[in-house]
């Protein structure tokens, strides 16, 4: 795999289309017995496995339908790649557009933000800061372009840096649209795109929006060819 430079072009929003939860923290407590070697087997510890960990896939899936069926609106980004290996071989352009529906009716807050930061082109010309495999694209850091930065958008927040946070109802299952933390309950710009199951995340991170099917496919292609210089 190259290094490559990951760039979103655009990011814009379409017309209408389609209880907090806790985050165990501490030591042995809180993670349970063994809580590392069910981890390094993939079973995951107590700690990471978020509130719904005594639920399976099908039950999280259905609680994220419920969220995302309440309303939603089709948002898209467009992501240029620098160095390219994705296409190469092929004529097709480095150009590719992520589709994803955003869950406006049940976190409007957060939503709106993220809407708003698409249309007034703050997120344009910004990098995907980190590709890590099995976890996920981390991008929207418009403040500094490193991910150490980035702030919501002025008409929400009186600093213009931090915006308080929704409940942490959607599950961090492939293909979801999370804003990171940027501070306890509070976010700003900075988001990531799932792309394996993270139930570590639920409560820490604040789910907002899902890719579409034919776009989650082609990110997990961009996780498996492309790498960043933060990435693994």
């Amino acid at each position: 795999m190259m290094n490559s430079s990951i760039m979103i072009k655009r990011c814009l929003t379409t017309s209408n289309n389609l209880t907090r939860r806790c985050f165990g923290t501490g030591a042995k407590g809180a993670r349970g017995v063994g809580w590392y070697e069910k981890y390094r087997k993939g079973e995951g510890g107590r700690h990471l496995q978020g509130q719904y960990f005594d639920r399976n896939s099908t039950e999280l899936e259905t609680i994220n339908n419920t969220v995302f069926n309440f309303g939603n609106q089709v948002a898209y980004i467009d992501i240029e790649i620098e160095n390219n290996t994705f296409n190469e071989g092929t004529t097709e352009n480095n150009i590719h557009r992520i589709t994803m529906e955003l869950a406006t009716a049940a976190l409007p807050l957060t939503t709106t933000n993220f809407k708003l930061l698409c249309e007034d082109g703050l997120y344009n010309d910004t990098i995907v800061h980190r590709i890590q495999k099995d976890v996920g694209f981390c991008m929207g850091d418009i403040d500094q372009m490193k991910g150490k930065g980035g702030y919501c958008h002025s008409s929400l927040s009186k600093t213009g840096k931090l915006l308080e946070t929704e409940p942490t109802v959607v599950t961090h299952m492939p293909g979801i649209v999370t804003m990171m933390s940027a501070g306890v309950d509070k976010i700003d710009s900075r988001f990531m795109i799932v792309t394996k199951e993270s139930p570590q995340l639920d409560g820490r991170f604040l789910g907002f929006g899902r890719l579409l099917p034919e776009s989650l496919e082609t990110v997990l292609k961009l996780e498996s060819t492309q790498r960043t210089i933060r990435g693994t």
